[in-house]
């Protein structure tokens, strides 16, 4: 489960900014960014979409830095009641549409910071998992990259300093 994943990581002081509360918008709002979203969708030659903890809240797995995350009751100094454990967590419409997306060639690669393999569960065949320090490729995927972290800004560096996948 993610709270037994987060007590694991390594302490450090900066964990970004933690709490901030969860913006809705309104219907109007919603149907505006959607058709956005579409429409920019519909005329893109490559998408790739890049995933993190939030993606998974709605499988009762909490995030980080969430009103109700991980380490931001870390900073209240409570403990996160976890109701669901990652093999027993289902992938969420979210997780359902990305496949949909990339099952009609809409999207053409994931990239998830996530390890509760929702991404999997949810029929994806491919996606890309990692971080600056620790590329993992999992499924099918062929990634030969240099990680490299640099003061400020990360960077991955890898022949003629491009990162290159080959599907």
């Amino acid at each position: 489960m993610s709270v037994d994943y987060a007590s694991g990581l390594s302490e450090y002081e900066n964990k970004g900014v933690c709490g901030l509360p969860e913006e809705f918008d309104s219907p109007d709002k919603l149907t505006e960014k959607v058709r956005v979203l579409a429409e920019l969708l519909s005329t893109a030659k490559h998408v790739v979409v890049h995933t993190g903890a939030g993606i998974s809240t709605a499988a009762g797995i909490p995030d980080f830095r969430g009103p109700r995350g991980v380490w931001t009751l870390e900073k209240q100094g409570k403990k996160v009641e976890a109701t669901t454990r990652f093999e027993d967590a289902t992938p969420t419409l979210t997780h359902k549409a990305l496949v949909r997306l990339v099952e009609r060639g809409v999207v053409k690669c994931i990239v998830s910071q996530n390890v509760d393999g929702l991404h999997l569960k949810s029929g994806l065949p491919r996606y890309i998992h990692g971080n600056p320090s620790n590329l993992d490729t999992i499924g099918i995927v062929s990634v030969s990259v240099l990680a490299s972290c640099l003061v400020g800004n990360c960077t991955f560096l890898g022949e003629e300093n491009v990162t290159r996948c080959q599907f």
